[in-house]
């Protein structure tokens, strides 16, 4: 009996060393699963409404699935947007690259975050210091 509980002791040791390693192992790619976790939480309409006087307008910014992206400046009054851009989106380091090419081409870099809920997305100026709070529409 006692030999039995020796091999069954042992057994369990082994497939427990064995595992922990495996759990080890899956955590070596966080920064690659937090690339992918934003990609996905990204995606989506993200807008924050601004109020000024008797004027009323939305931040708007949509990321697509194929890297691209619009932002703009949604003026409730007058139902259309003042001012808007379009680009491509990378991410890298834990920081949101934004490309555009247009008239003026432009090149900026952001740190971000999300809310625990992914419900919010909270986007800093380029000074790391300042950021605005986006909701998910």
């Amino acid at each position: 009996m006692n030999k039995h509980l020796i091999v069954i002791g042992t057994v369990v040791l082994l497939l427990a060393v064995g595992l922990s390693g495996c759990v080890e192992n899956s955590n070596n790619n966080d920064d690659d699963t937090s690339n992918l976790k934003f990609e996905e939480t990204i995606l989506g309409t993200w807008t924050k409404i601004e109020i000024e006087g008797n004027y009323t307008y939305k931040i708007v910014y949509r990321f697509f699935s194929n890297s691209s992206f619009f932002s703009g400046l949604w003026d409730a009054s007058s139902e259309s947007y003042n001012m808007s851009l379009w680009g491509t989106y990378s991410i890298s380091n834990e920081r949101l690259y934004l490309n555009v090419e247009d008239v003026f081409p432009s090149n900026s870099v952001h740190k971000y975050s999300f809310t625990d809920d992914g419900k919010s997305f909270i986007f800093y100026y380029e000074d790391e210091v300042n950021f605005d709070v986006l909701t998910k529409e």
